[in-house]
């Protein structure tokens, strides 16, 4: 039996075969070789994409540059897709201040979430998500099973949105250098240690061989939809200058802040019964989001005498460069949940300037 190389074939037949390709094909087929590269990008190609996609009206390929219609097609497709997405957002969930349908815009866009690992020899594995469990206010991601590289071989982590229906695409919404970057031990068990790093990633790793045992990373839903479409950006904008005596108040009279905050076990094999997921959303008078974080915590027994309620005491502290948060919960146990019996909320005066575009 003979078999025809794809070389030897003729470039206009090779066209006429990669015309009958969708886009996600047309993409992947395009990694092949380079003369793949060249044929899967024909202008000719992409005409025909651009016209069946959208039904527009036939233009001569003369009034128009090379290699434009590829161009024309994606960017059309991302301003679509960019404002249904915008429209989708724009009913708040009255209770947390969120749009409502951030979980809704992203599994109908097909997003899913990947992870990148790369080692001291430079050398990078990519993970898919193992689980993603979405809350009102939060996306909780997990990556385990084989595969995972022993901890201390670590140098970086990111954290990459990526589309399913859209191969090369990835939009970069965590990049951490495990080195250098600050880590807490969370807890422990006879298996299992935990360690918390910034930015909501916990890192559980096996006691024998400090092997990891899963990655979980925690994101909040503010602005999640942009991040996953178009990323975090790199720069911070300049404050501008203003009058102190005309910002906008954090509680103006009549119209106090608001703080939502949620508290959710990490689910795993191994518990950690005095760890958990807290998810904040702190408005200001005008119902914006002016801090919103998403990170994990512990909850430690306290002892509290002069307290009227009856039940254990627990304490729960979070600090970040935004600010600090303290909880006084006490458990009930006849309905087998915590009650919250204090709160102090302490916020740094460069995130009010950022937010109010003050000079405090």
């Amino acid at each position: 039996m003979n078999f025809v190389s794809s070389s030897s074939l003729p470039s206009e037949i090779l066209v006429k075969i990669l015309s009958f390709l969708d886009v996600s094909s047309l993409l992947r087929v395009a990694e092949v070789n380079k003369l793949f590269h060249q044929l899967a990008n024909d202008d000719g190609i992409w005409f025909r994409v651009y016209t069946s996609a959208f039904s527009c009206r036939m233009w001569p390929l003369a009034q128009w540059s090379a290699s434009c219609w590829k161009k024309r097609f994606f960017r059309t497709v991302a301003n679509h897709h960019f404002h249904w997405w915008r429209k989708e957002l724009k009913a708040v969930n009255a209770y947390t201040g969120l749009p409502q349908q951030t979980e809704h815009v992203l599994r109908s866009m097909t997003v899913s979430w990947e992870l990148r690992l790369r080692d001291r020899n430079g050398r990078e594995r990519r993970h898919r998500q193992s689980r993603a469990v979405f809350t009102k206010t939060a996306l909780i991601l997990r990556w385990s099973g084989a595969g995972l590289p022993r901890y201390p071989t670590i140098s970086s982590l990111q954290l990459h949105a990526v589309h399913t229906g859209a191969p090369g695409w990835s939009s970069l919404l965590l990049d951490l250098d495990v080195g250098s970057a600050p880590s807490q031990i969370l807890g422990k068990d006879r298996l299992v240690v935990l360690r918390s790093l910034p930015h909501g990633v916990v890192v559980g790793t096996w006691r024998g061989d400090n092997k990891v045992a899963f990655i979980m990373v925690s994101l909040h839903f503010h602005r999640l939809v942009e991040k996953s479409f178009m990323g975090s950006p790199s720069w911070s904008p300049v404050l501008r200058t203003r009058d102190p005596s005309s910002h906008r108040p954090l509680g103006p009279r009549g119209r106090p802040a608001r703080l939502r905050a949620a508290l959710r076990p990490a689910r795993r094999q191994h518990r950690h019964h005095n760890c958990c997921f807290m998810t904040l959303t702190l408005l200001d008078g005008f119902q914006e989001p002016f801090w919103c974080e998403s990170a994990p915590v512990c909850i430690q027994q306290v002892l509290d005498e002069q307290s009227d309620y009856v039940g254990d005491h627990f304490l729960m502290d979070h600090r970040s460069a935004h600010g600090q948060l303290r909880m006084k919960l006490v458990w009930l146990k006849d309905q087998r949940q915590f009650f919250l019996i204090g709160l102090d909320v302490y916020i740094s005066v460069l995130k009010v300037n950022k937010h109010f575009g003050t000079t405090y």
